[in-house]
């Protein structure tokens, strides 16, 4: 039997429409590995997803002809956990990210900054990412119940009348109200309560009221801007390196043939 915290991050995954992986993950399943190790699978199964479709908008088909490859490495009774997760990193690396790939050559910084400034109109999809960062901010927390916790446009989608004059140019504020620095997670309850109202009022009726760390640090901010959303999400593209740390992994299969995909210089 699995904890619920993993069943939960399976979850979430699955709600949003993100199915490639299910054969593969099953395979694995058979295999009866222990849930710490696909627990790590799994999260190795997230960065790809991230950086494949949400920040370099890759083709979906791409994913299906991966996984229907390594469901055989994962069925060969010879390949052991660490031969399997071995053989994920080297073929989603050599089919998705690298010179052999559509888009071509991808590393820790590309990622960086392109989760930096990405966006996401599915929030079943966003929910997913701002749940790993809260899930980080501190190591006992409560657990994120799918049906109770919304996603959050802290800019929102169609403002009170007199509100939020930045963003008062239709395009600006298209640029802006899917970006994933301006979403975040709040309990269903607050979520309704707050509406589209000020920034003000949802820091004092909402994030003020939230058990969710994402959501409280928002309390520190003095006004939401352009400049507010692009920075926090900078600083959210930092931290994916760590919370999805899929280049690390692959380099440590091979140092010397992947380690120069690691780059640790901040985004741009």
């Amino acid at each position: 039997s699995f904890s619920n915290r993993y069943l939960r991050d399976l979850y979430f995954l699955a709600d949003s429409a993100v199915e490639s992986h299910i054969p593969f993950l099953l395979a694995v399943r058979g295999r009866g590995f222990e849930e710490e190790d696909e627990s790590h699978l799994f999260r190795l199964i997230e960065s790809v997803w991230i950086m494949h479709n949400i920040c370099r908008r890759g083709k979906w088909n791409q994913m299906d002809l991966l996984y229907a490859s390594l469901c055989k490495d994962a069925l060969k009774k010879e390949n052991d956990f660490n031969e399997i997760k071995s053989q994920f990193l080297t073929k989603s690396y050599e089919k998705l990210f690298s010179s052999k790939s559509d888009l071509g050559n991808y590393n820790s910084q590309q990622f960086m900054a392109d989760f930096s400034t990405a966006y996401l109109q599915r929030s079943s999809q966003a929910r997913v990412i701002l749940r790993r960062f809260e899930l980080s901010e501190k190591e006992e927390v409560g657990e994120l119940k799918e049906k109770e916790i919304h996603v959050e446009h802290i800019l929102p989608k169609k403002p009170a009348k007199g509100t939020w004059s930045e963003f008062a140019d239709e395009e600006k504020h298209g640029e802006y109200v899917n970006r994933l620095g301006n979403l975040t997670l709040l309990h269903y309850k607050l979520n309704t309560s707050i509406g589209n109202n000020s920034f003000d009022k949802k820091k004092d009726e909402g994030y003020a009221n939230s058990e969710l760390e994402i959501a409280k640090k928002l309390c520190d901010i003095d006004d939401w801007t352009a400049d507010e959303i692009d920075n926090r999400q900078l600083e959210m593209g930092k931290k994916a390196t760590e919370i999805w740390p899929y280049f690390s992994e692959l380099a440590s299969i091979d140092k010397k043939r992947y380690g120069h995909l690691v780059k640790t210089d901040a985004a741009e």
